[in-house]
């Protein structure tokens, strides 16, 4: 239910798996636009109207997945869904006020799991901020582990090694898992030795990959101060996050009534109304002095080129938010990672 980018992009991964499915949407031009790029069923209707949802297969259907822009249709679709009998459900909920509520939302509306983008979104931000030397950082076994994907620059002490020859020397307990060198993805074993320009996908506990960051020269410096560009929901969930980890924040959004929001929002951050693609923005508000620079706005042209210029300026770690996955090759490039 609801075929905006979430929906859509959902969609799209469970066609290609070849799964059966329904999309529901209130809007004619999406619906018309759906039915002409993927091979789906298309419904055109209310996801909140249960005729809607029984005429759509609800509740036969294995999985209802509710991804409306509205996390109040969203939850209403789900009640509905679950009255129908459908059997496992899934509802898209954004607002950081209902993030307090997740388990009560999930008991009372009886949900198989409970998304928000937007905070997985600054969880993943703000992972890659405590490993500045990764461009991609993830978590499994219920955070014990994580999964990191690093780069090596020239000049590295792992150019030239095998992984053998690296464990040895370095000694940190973490298995390189994936190589990717150019167009390959390749598992390595232990003879196989490592270039400058590898990308390495490494699992290990976190004080097992700090050590090796460490040992290879690449850990940087500690972050203390981001500044972030935009102030959306990602923004918002990201400074939370950050100040609990004793990080201090300044947020730069071009909308007066935004950043009202945002001091009541987050209110130990420094909130600053001004547009941040114009340099004499950033470099009055101290950009650079900050030790990362977060782009996280709407457009991903003023988030790349906003980054590379924090670059310029001396940041030692940038990210940027991107919609449009064709940039990805630019961002490795250039060195800064990429949600």
């Amino acid at each position: 239910a609801g075929a905006g980018r979430i929906g859509l992009g959902i969609a799209q991964s469970l066609e290609a798996e070849g799964h059966d499915i329904t999309v529901i949407d209130r809007d004619p031009a999406t619906i018309e636009a759906v039915s002409n790029s993927l091979d789906v069923i298309c419904m055109l209707g209310s996801a909140t109207n249960p005729d809607t949802l029984r005429e759509s297969g609800a509740a036969e259907a294995d999985i209802l997945m509710a991804m409306t822009e509205s996390d109040e249709v969203n939850m209403i679709c789900a009640l509905a869904a679950k009255r129908l009998g459908a059997k496992n459900i899934i509802a898209r909920v954004r607002d950081p006020e209902y993030l307090s509520q997740t388990e009560f939302l999930r008991d009372a509306i009886g949900l198989s799991m409970l998304v928000n983008p937007e905070y997985e979104c600054a969880k993943e931000i703000s992972r890659i901020l405590r490993f500045p030397g990764a461009v991609r950082v993830d978590t499994f076994s219920k955070g014990s582990a994580e999964i990191i994907d690093c780069r090596i620059p020239e000049g590295s002490p792992l150019h030239g090694l095998s992984l053998r020859e690296s464990a040895q020397r370095f000694g940190a307990k973490v298995l390189v898992c994936v190589v990717e060198r150019g167009e390959e993805a390749l598992i390595p074993n232990g003879d196989f030795v490592l270039r400058s320009g590898d990308r390495l996908s490494l699992v290990g506990q976190a004080s097992e990959v700090r050590r090796f960051f460490s040992s290879i020269g690449q850990s940087g410096k500690r972050i203390r101060s981001v500044m972030i560009m935009g102030g959306g929901r990602v923004s918002v969930y990201l400074a939370r996050l950050l100040e609990e980890s004793g990080i201090s924040v300044t947020v730069i959004d071009v909308s007066r009534e935004r950043c009202d929001e945002l001091c009541d929002l987050i209110p130990d951050a420094r909130i600053i109304c001004g547009d941040a693609t114009q340099d004499e923005v950033l470099l009055e508000e101290g950009i650079r002095s900050a030790d990362a620079f977060v782009a996280l706005t709407g457009d991903d042209g003023d988030n790349i080129v906003t980054a590379m210029y924090a670059k310029r300026c001396g940041v030692g770690k940038t990210v940027v938010k991107v919609n449009l996955r064709h940039f990805s090759g630019m961002l490795d490039e250039s060195g800064d990672s990429m949600v």
